[in-house]
């Protein structure tokens, strides 16, 4: 499923109400219950329901894919939801905050007195933090790269730059030999990598058949849909490579990958959009290598 936090946290409230919603039972109350209990000792947390995780602090959650959180805290009338992108031990933060932080901020079981000044406090620092820095994103360090001003540049060797949507935002590297990686506003993730140069393996083949392969480790129903010689605004030549496959057997993307090689290291930029197709050409059609 596809949702905001506020239908995430519908779900939360929905069975914190033991199945109730506006007075009417929506989900039988013996259900929330046995759902809500843990029936299962299992990892990475205590114990297992019913599609929710049970914590032994007395709280139970539903634990989605890269940080998408709901958790409910009836002892404390409460549902927190989180949304994110964070991989390996990162994607516990969600679950540290909940519990050295808002578990114990939480004074009371009803609800505050409207307090509008901290209200638009709080929005005003949601927009803020909304917002790319003045000064930027870099992931390792200046010279490997930076994203300002809708361009993306290297100046290492091998250098090279190309436009991005506004409004794209920062997100965690997820694979070897990447430098940088984004999203643009709609959600089409976007990276660009430099590795060395498989030995022997011409140009034309690494898109269709090397990067390929690789898509075999998180995706199914992989196919070449064109993969042709093209020349960068440089004037360097390189290949554009269009494959359509599903991320995790059940998404439909189609990848745009442009390869180019220099000083025995492959060049690749990629967009994996599942929507807005539009978003991709701007980011693969205006790439130059330095």
């Amino acid at each position: 499923m596809w949702l905001q936090p506020h239908d995430m946290a519908r779900f939360g409230w929905l069975y914190l109400n033991k199945g109730q919603w506006a007075g009417r039972q929506i989900v039988p109350a013996d259900w929330v219950a046995a759902s809500t209990r843990g029936h299962v000792a299992a990892v990475p947390f205590d114990h297992y329901g019913y599609q929710w995780w049970i914590d032994s602090g007395g709280y139970y959650m539903a634990v989605g894919y890269k940080g998408q959180r709901i958790f409910v805290v009836p002892e404390k009338n409460m549902v927190a939801v989180f949304t994110g992108e964070l991989t390996g031990r990162e994607a516990l933060t969600a679950k540290k905050l909940l519990d050295f932080f808002i578990i114990r901020a939480a004074s009371a079981t009803d609800a505050m007195p409207a307090d509008m000044q901290a209200h638009t406090r709080l929005i005003a620092l949601i927009n803020a933090a909304a917002q790319a820095p003045p000064s930027g994103y870099t992931w390792f360090a200046e010279d490997e790269g930076r994203a300002q001003d809708g361009v993306f540049k290297r100046t290492a060797t091998p250098g090279f730059e190309f436009a991005y949507p506004a409004g794209s935002k920062k997100v965690i590297r997820d694979a070897p030999g990447q430098v940088m990686r984004m999203k643009t506003p709609s959600g089409v993730d976007f990276s660009a990598s430099v590795v060395d140069t498989p030995e022997g393996l011409p140009l034309e083949d690494f898109g269709a058949g090397f990067y390929a392969r690789q898509l075999a480790w998180v995706g199914s129903n992989i196919e070449i849909i064109s993969n042709r010689e093209i020349t960068l605004n440089c004037g360097t030549r390189a290949f554009r490579t269009e494959i359509s496959w599903l991320w995790q057997n059940s998404v439909p993307i189609t990848t745009s990958l442009v390869t180019a090689y220099r000083d025995g290291q492959v060049i690749f930029v990629c967009a994996h959009p599942w929507k807005n197709h539009d978003e991709v050409e701007p980011i693969v059609g205006s790439i130059t290598l330095n």
